[in-house]
C-alpha cells in the first residue's frame, strides 16, 4: 500500500492531542453559552485607501531572498521590489514579516495587509486571492548533504527520508509525485513554523538526510552552507510570486500596470545581487615581519584608530576582513570601499556617492561608526569583551546582537560576556529564539558573526607577531 508520511512529528503530535483534550474541556466546561464572536476583520482596502494613508502594507517572511537584515539594513529581492512598487504609488512602506505562508495570507485576507510580497507558489490558492508571476519559474530539487549519496532515480528517491515544510508547495508537490509513482515515498512533515533556510541547514549539519528546495535558490543556499548538494529534480518548473486580494480591483490595475513597466535589466540586477551574490573567496591574511607593513594604508589606521581607543593593527584586521585592502571594491549587498559601509549607514558618517571609494574618507567613516558601536554598548565595561561586540555588530550589525543579548538576559546569561551572548547569537537559527517575543528582527545565522570575530582576532594577533 502506498505510504506517505504526513505526521509532524511527535512533539508536535503530542502538543496536537494536548489541543484537542482543552477544546473538549472548553466545550464541556462552556456549554450553553453564546458562541465566541468572529475575529474582526478589518476593512479591505483599494488603492483609494492606500493612497489616502499613504502606507502600503506588505507581509513577507524571513529568507536569504526575500527579506533580511543586513547590516540593520532591510534587504532582498521581493524588499526591493516591493519598495520600487512603493515608491510608483507614491506612498510609505510598512512591512510586517509573518512565520508561515498561511499566516501571510490570513493577514492578507483580514485587510492587515494589503500585499504578500514573498516567492508563493500558486498551487490551491483560493478564488479570493490574486497570483502574480514576480520570480523566474524554477523546479524544485532534492537537497542532500555532500557526504551522501546523491539520489538519481524515483527508486532511489522512495529509499529517502525527505523532510519539508507542511502544507508548504513541497508537500503538495510530493504528494503529487507520490500518486504519480505509485506511493511509497517517506516524506517527513516539519511545523509550517519554520523556514526553508532552517531544514537546509540541518541537511548541511547531517541532522536530516534531505529536504527539497527551489533550484534558484540553490546557489544561495551553497554560499550560506558548504556541505549540501542539489540531487535529483521532483518538479518541473514553477512559478512564484506575490498574491493579494482579487476584490481589490483598483489595486490589482496598478500593480499590472506597474509590473509591465520594470525595465528587465533591473530585474536581472535583482536576480544577479540576490540569486548569485559572486563573493570572492576568502584568503588568510599573510604573516608580516616584525616592524613589516601590513597593507598600503597602515598610516590611515595609525591616524584614525586612536580616536577609537584601538591599536591601528586592529583597525587593519578588521579592514582586511571587510575589503581585503581594496579599495575599489563592492560587496553583493551594496557595501563599497575599504571599509564596506553600506550606502544608508555610510551616508549617516559623512560618505556619499562620490567619496565611497576614497581610503581615507571610508576609513573615516569606518571609525565614526566604530564609535557609535562602542557607545550601543557602553555597559560592557572590559575593553576586551565590548571590542568582540563592536566587531559582531560591525559584521552582523547591531540588531542581531541586540537579540542575543535580550536573549541572554531572558535565560539567565551573561549580557556584558560575548561567550555568553554569542552562544544565543547562534540559537537565532532555532525557532524556539528567533520566534521568541523578545527577538524583534527574526532568524538569523549567527555562525558568521561568530566566526568574524574569530577571524578578525586571530589576524589581529597574527599583525602583532603573537
Amino acid at each position: 500500500m502506498a505510504i506517505f508520511n504526513d505526521t509532524i512529528n511527535k512533539k508536535s503530535n503530542a502538543v496536537m492531542f494536548g489541543s484537542i483534550l482543552f477544546c473538549f474541556y472548553m466545550v464541556l466546561s462552556f456549554a450553553g453559552c453564546r458562541p465566541a464572536p468572529k475575529p474582526v476583520s478589518q476593512p479591505v482596502r483599494d488603492l483609494v485607501e492606500i493612497i489616502a494613508h499613504d502606507t502600503l502594507r506588505v507581509v513577507t517572511m524571513n529568507g536569504p531572498t526575500a527579506f533580511f537584515y543586513y547590516r540593520d539594513q532591510p534587504m532582498g529581492y521581493d524588499y526591493e521590489l516591493v519598495s520600487m512598487f512603493a515608491d510608483y504609488l507614491g506612498v510609505k512602506l510598512s512591512v510586517a514579516v509573518a512565520y508561515s505562508p498561511s499566516e501571510m495570507l490570513r493577514k492578507l485576507r483580514s485587510g492587515s495587509a494589503d500585499l504578500v510580497a514573498y516567492n508563493l507558489a500558486p498551487l490551491r490558492l483560493s478564488d479570493d486571492v490574486r497570483f502574480w508571476s514576480i520570480h523566474e519559474r524554477s523546479p524544485l530539487v532534492l537537497l542532500q548533504s555532500l557526504g551522501a549519496k546523491p539520489v538519481t532515480s524515483i527508486g532511489e528517491l522512495k529509499k529517502q527520508k525527505i523532510h519539508v515544510v507542511h502544507n508548504s508547495v513541497y508537500e503538495r508537490q510530493l504528494k503529487a509525485l507520490n500518486e504519480e509513482t505509485g506511493g511509497d515515498l517517506h516524506v517527513v512533515l516539519e511545523p509550517d513554523s519554520l523556514i526553508d533556510q532552517l531544514l537546509v541547514q540541518r541537511v548541511s549539519k547531517g541532522e536530516i538526510p534531505a529536504t527539497v528546495v527551489y533550484a534558484n535558490q540553490v546557489p544561495v543556499y551553497r554560499k550560506m552552507f558548504k556541505n549540501i548538494k542539489a540531487t535529483y529534480q521532483v518538479s518541473v518548473g514553477l512559478s512564484m510570486g506575490w498574491v493579494t486580494r482579487e476584490g481589490s480591483g483598483r489595486f490589482n490595475a496598478m500593480l499590472e500596470q506597474w509590473l509591465e513597466l520594470i525595465p528587465q535589466k533591473e530585474l536581472e540586477r535583482l536576480r544577479a545581487r540576490y540569486y548569485s551574490r559572486n563573493v570572492v573567496r576568502e584568503r588568510a591574511a599573510q604573516r608580516i615581519r616584525a616592524g613589516g607593513a601590513i597593507s598600503p594604508y597602515d598610516a590611515l589606521f595609525m591616524r584614525y584608530a586612536p580616536a577609537i581607543g584601538w591599536d591601528w593593527r586592529m583597525l587593519a584586521s578588521l579592514c582586511y576582513h571587510e575589503s581585503r585592502f581594496n579599495p575599489n571594491t563592492t560587496s553583493p549587498m551594496g557595501a563599497r570601499g575599504l571599509m564596506q559601509l553600506v550606502p544608508v549607514t555610510a551616508k549617516r558618517f559623512g560618505l556619499t556617492d562620490d567619496n565611497a571609494y576614497e581610503p581615507e574618507a571610508s576609513v573615516m567613516a569606518g571609525v565614526q561608526y566604530i564609535k557609535y558601536l562602542q557607545m550601543v554598548y557602553s555597559s560592557v565595561e572590559d575593553r576586551e569583551e565590548r571590542v568582540k561586540f563592536v566587531l559582531a555588530s560591525y559584521n552582523a550589525g547591531p540588531a542581531h546582537i541586540l537579540d542575543a543579548i535580550a536573549l541572554t538576559k531572558k535565560y539567565g546569561g551573561n549580557p556584558h560576556l560575548w561567550s555568553s551572548v554569542e552562544h544565543y547569537l547562534l540559537l537565532k537559527s532555532e525557532p524556539q529564539y528567533y520566534n521568541d517575543p523578545v527577538c524583534r528582527y527574526g532568524y538569523y545565522r549567527g555562525a558568521a558573526a561568530a566566526g568574524y570575530v574569530k577571524k578578525v582576532l586571530n589576524t589581529f594577533q597574527m599583525y602583532c607577531g603573537e
